[in-house]
């Protein structure tokens, strides 16, 4: 092959290349767009279906018998998911990891630090990070209500147990038996666009979460959601 016949071969793999980016950042701006809208479409149960407090929901059952139960799931597993979300990368951690990205152990002490304002009363201590990685019975109205709640432990590993828990409460509160397979179905067969668990990185970060420091920061944020949601306590060496 001449010169002449490799510099025109080459341009042409040059502007394939080309093409192949510029077909790739379309798409991901494609994506993006899409994402944005599912967030919007999502939102607009907001003000509608969508409650937020104990109260609001006993206020609605005006005296009536209903059958209030909250998913929880075991801390530890909990955090990972959460740092997962939030941690993983630079495109979302660098404005809400708080200089924190792919390292557990940081994430875990500006968790304690900001857990620790916020249980002295400074509300700013609220960040996206302590929201995602803070203790679960801090939600929920859990503090003043959690004896009106009946727990469910969720795991994405033993989806059938959730599937099997949830079809005994709702039954218990009288739901259709066709919805209630529906949504066993769709539990036992589907996930959320936030699922993390299939991740190949999370590999790396639980080999991050066998250190000890990281055990022991685990069970001084975590202490009370072990505790309070009936989950047993890590062996941790002191």
């Amino acid at each position: 092959m001449s010169d002449a016949q490799l510099f025109i071969l080459y341009f042409v793999l040059f502007l394939l290349t080309i093409a192949r980016v510029k077909e790739l950042i379309s798409y991901e701006k494609l994506e993006e767009k899409y994402e944005r809208f599912t967030m919007l479409a999502e939102s607009t149960c907001q003000r509608r279906n969508e409650l937020k407090y104990y109260q609001q929901v006993k206020y609605i059952a005006h005296g009536g018998p209903w059958t209030n139960f909250a998913l929880v799931r075991e801390p530890a597993e909990r955090f990972m998911s959460g740092f997962m979300t939030v941690c993983r990368n630079e495109s979302y951690g660098t404005q809400n990891c708080e200089g924190c990205v792919r390292d557990v152990k940081c994430a875990l002490r500006k968790t304690l630090e900001r857990s620790q304002r916020f249980a002295m009363g400074d509300v700013n201590a609220i960040s996206t990070l302590s929201w995602h990685l803070g203790p679960q019975n801090w939600h929920c109205d859990f503090r003043d209500n959690l004896k009106n709640f009946k727990l469910v432990h969720y795991s994405p590993t033993r989806k059938d147990k959730l599937a099997e828990d949830l079809r005994a409460l709702l039954k218990e509160g009288k739901v259709d038996n066709s919805d209630i397979e529906l949504i066993a179905f769709q539990i036992s067969n589907g996930t959320t666009k936030h699922a993390t668990s299939h991740l190949h990185v999370k590999t790396e970060f639980n080999e991050q979460m066998q250190d000890d420091e990281v055990q022991r920061l685990l069970i001084k944020i975590f202490f009370w959601d072990y505790i309070l949601l009936n989950f047993p306590l890590p062996d941790v060496k002191v």
